[in-house]
């Protein structure tokens, strides 16, 4: 919406094809604007809390499939398994792993620890309001 603001005087909502409002930004959000913004930082992993991961788990620089799903699954992530899909949060991951070549470690576990705190951080919100 703000960069739709600093562009165009007059805007649209298209849905599935199809205008479903047309008008200046006050009125879209007047007519529209009836949620909240919420801007979020999840703190990334350090280096050496990558490390203590892989060291509990004895597992290298380098991650294959079935290794990445028992860090997920032991460290409370499970649900991002189904991410490591064509399409999904994961999937360049996807591809890697389909493609017979390992992924690493670091990226890996920094992905797994934004991506599944970020779903919680929602679901609590989702919770309370």
């Amino acid at each position: 919406m703000e960069e739709a603001e600093a562009l165009a005087t007059k805007m649209g909502i298209m849905v599935a094809g199809e205008f479903k409002c047309f008008g200046s930004s006050q009125h879209i959000k007047d007519k529209f604007g009836t949620g909240y913004e919420i801007e979020m930082k999840i703190k990334t992993l350090a280096e050496d809390e990558t490390n203590a991961i892989l060291d509990k788990y004895g597992f290298g620089q380098q991650l294959t499939e079935n290794q990445c799903h028992k860090i997920l699954e032991g460290e409370s992530y499970e649900a991002l398994i189904a991410d490591i899909d064509d399409g999904g949060a994961g999937e360049e991951f996807h591809k890697t792993l389909k493609s017979g070549d390992k992924i690493g470690s670091g990226e890996f576990l920094r992905w797994m620890f934004i991506e599944g705190e970020g779903e919680r951080a929602i679901a609590h919100l989702e919770d309370k309001f």
